[in-house]
């Protein structure tokens, strides 16, 4: 009892010297009671927690008091006083949702215990009127000065008339400032009530005008809808022009730039074919002169033909890679990955490639592309069966999709 004596007297006075001395006297008592009940016992943690409290060890008193209340035979009283230290030192440290949640729960174990003890609703009113909460603050300030009053505990009288005029005041004010908006707000309805009723009588009277105005609009806008209609109607039909028109260009735009380029080449390529072809006329030409046939014989070999025609694919390949240069990459994504066929430079084409290869230059004529590789109609057939069925497209869809590349 000394020791909660001298505490007391530190919290009620607070002011130095004397709070100091009155906490050193609450220590000295906590000693002297530490040496006759038993350690870690209620009474034991209930004073080292408060001397941790007085010494602002906030965070040890709190451990202390939470090992208090795991003890059995903690009274709900005693639970009442610890959620209520907590509570405080939580308040002090600024913590004030915290300490909300400790004092609220110290309340209720007052009321559990039917003891009224105030600190806990007298400390709430202190947190809820800073965080602008007046009309609670207000009843549990209230609810503390009625129990400080049942039992008339003057300190605890003069801890609540500290808080409860400020908090009443500021109520005050509040309701005045209500009150005066609700004024301003009753002469501006009654502004406005005016106004209405005027503007009512000049919108009556506008609106017959209005009425017959609206008429002739509808009628207008009738006109303007029925001429929209027509208007959308013809943009319609250019925009499909136009696209179509642009879907030629382009593709006028490609064969012009495939004829420029395959025009040059193949400029180059008669040029360069006739001179073989005059060279080839003479040496035969001396050969028969001379009666050598056999030598003549030899000259002409067939694996001069196959050489030139490898020149002529390979002339072919590149002419066409420049005007597609992404042509096999887009090629191979028609195919899973194990299916793909990358030629080893990038720079020419497999003889399945070079089919569609011509079938994008327009050639789509199997029998065409078969005297152009020197291939049966039978095996190009074959080739692009073999192809569709390897794809991941539909078999209809990998011409199309040739074409787009």
């Amino acid at each position: 009892m000394w020791m909660r004596l001298y505490y007391d007297l530190a919290n009620y006075n607070n002011s130095q010297p004397y709070e100091q001395e009155y906490v050193r006297l609450g220590n000295l008592y906590v000693d002297t009671l530490q040496q006759y009940v038993q350690e870690n016992s209620v009474d034991w943690y209930y004073a080292q927690a408060q001397r941790q409290m007085k010494s602002h060890d906030f965070a040890g008193s709190a451990e202390t008091f939470k090992k208090m209340m795991a003890q059995k035979e903690t009274s709900i009283h005693m639970q009442a006083i610890a959620y209520s230290c907590i509570g405080w030192n939580l308040g002090i440290e600024g913590k004030e949702d915290q300490a909300i949640s400790y004092l609220a729960a110290s309340a209720v174990c007052d009321l559990h215990a039917s003891i009224k003890e105030n600190t806990s609703t007298c400390g709430l009113a202190k947190i809820l009127y800073q965080k602008g909460d007046i009309k609670r603050a207000i009843s549990y300030a209230q609810s503390a000065l009625e129990d400080a009053n049942f039992y008339g505990a003057r300190h605890r009288k003069i801890a609540v008339g500290e808080i409860l005029p400020i908090i009443e005041q500021d109520r005050y004010r509040l309701i005045e400032r209500q009150r005066n908006l609700s004024i301003i707000a009753v002469a501006i309805a009654t502004l406005f009530i005016i106004g209405l009723l005027t503007a009512t009588l000049i919108i009556r009277r506008q609106v017959r005008k209005l009425n017959k105005a609206q008429k002739t609009i509808d009628e207008r806008n009738h006109a303007l809808e029925r001429t929209n209609q027509s208007l959308l109607e013809a943009q319609h039909t250019i925009s499909e022009h136009n696209a179509a028109l642009q879907k030629a260009n382009d593709s006028l735009e490609e064969a012009n730039r495939i004829k420029t380029m395959y025009i040059g080449k193949s400029f180059y390529s008669n040029a360069e074919y006739i001179n073989k072809v005059e060279k080839l006329f003479k040496l035969v030409d001396r050969k028969i002169t001379a009666r050598q046939f056999e030598d003549l014989r030899s000259s002409l070999k067939e694996s001069t033909l196959i050489a030139e025609r490898k020149n002529m694919f390979a002339d072919f390949d590149e002419t066409f890679l420049k005007l597609f240069p992404n042509f096999v990459e887009k090629y191979n994504e028609l195919f899973e990955e194990k299916d793909r066929r990358t030629p080893d430079d990038y720079k020419s084409l497999t003889g399945e490639m070079r089919i569609f290869a011509l079938m994008r230059l327009g050639v789509s004529d199997s029998e065409r592309i078969a005297n152009f590789l020197d291939y049966s109609v039978h095996t190009v057939n074959t080739y692009k069966t073999r192809v569709k069925n390897r794809s991941i497209v539909e078999n209809e869809q990998f011409e199309q999709r040739i074409m787009e590349i």
